[in-house]
């Protein structure tokens, strides 16, 4: 009875890790379009972070996805949050022609780029911090 179930079980295991990966391959997300202008992005943004209902919380200042500061970043993690929120019930990832769908996961660009900007902030604090403390 026992191998039966561990049978079942790896099985089962195995069935959800398949799983997670073919839904992580069919993921879309809604990330602003590389071609538009600082003005149409930012119009993009005002609307999704007001009208849209976008959640815009997290790229406030002080915030986890404030950094880096652009308004292209911003604009996708706001177009995003509308898309993902309405996609199911007609909406759309157009903003006008400022975003454009992409399967590629942008959350490690958006990594990448805030170590940039905010690990050179973090190394000087770091070092103020240890001169202060020898």
């Amino acid at each position: 009875m026992a191998p039966a179930l561990l049978r079942i079980l790896v099985t089962l295991l195995f069935l959800t890790i398949i799983l997670q990966k073919y839904d992580a391959q069919s993921q879309e997300w809604c990330i602003a379009n590389d071609q538009a202008s600082t003005t149409l992005l930012q119009s993009g943004l005002d609307w999704a972070c007001g009208k849209g209902g976008a959640d815009c919380t997290k790229i406030q200042v002080n915030q986890p996805c404030y950094l880096p500061n652009t308004v292209k970043d911003h604009a996708s993690f706001a177009f995003n949050s509308y898309y993902q929120k309405t996609k199911h019930s007609g909406g759309s990832c157009s903003f006008q022609g400022a975003a454009v769908i992409t399967t590629t996961d942008p959350i490690q660009t958006m990594i990448s780029r805030a170590w940039e900007q905010g690990g050179k902030f973090l190394g000087k604090r770091a070092l103020m911090i240890i001169e202060s403390i020898s």
